[in-house]
């Protein structure tokens, strides 16, 4: 028996991102997962993002959604599955701003283990050309 050559359909690319404020300290982490495929839509998913506890809440995180938006070009940002409460509170405010849409609204997931999280998605509304 051989075993079958697998054809490559494209590529991802795994980035590891250091958050800065304007003061150049480090203020937190983010895992980004590039899809880019041969052919079709690129597309991006902010794997995991970490901002340090005592700075949650003052906009790091919008600051870096909309920084990945300018970035990432043709490659369209999405929002995965099982967002945090936080996490979820950006896409809505990204939507709100018109800069995304809803895709689906899923479910909370309150169970202890996963208390909060949420399975509703998103994608960044491509600007026209």
């Amino acid at each position: 028996m051989r075993p079958e050559k697998i054809k490559s359909k494209g590529t991802m690319k795994l980035e590891e991102l250091i958050i800065k404020n304007s003061l150049g300290e480090e203020v937190g982490n983010a895992i980004l997962n590039i899809f880019l495929p041969k052919k079709g839509e690129k597309s991006a998913y902010l794997n995991t993002i970490n901002i340090r506890e005592d700075l949650r809440g003052e906009g790091y995180g919008k600051s870096v959604y909309l920084e990945l938006i300018k970035l990432l070009g043709d490659a369209k940002l999405k929002s995965g599955f099982q967002l945090s409460r936080g996490t979820e509170k950006i896409w809505e405010w990204l939507v709100l701003n018109g800069l995304a849409r809803k895709l689906s609204e899923g479910n909370i997931d309150e169970t202890a283990e996963n208390a909060g999280y949420s399975s509703a998605e998103y994608e960044i509304i491509q600007p026209s050309s």
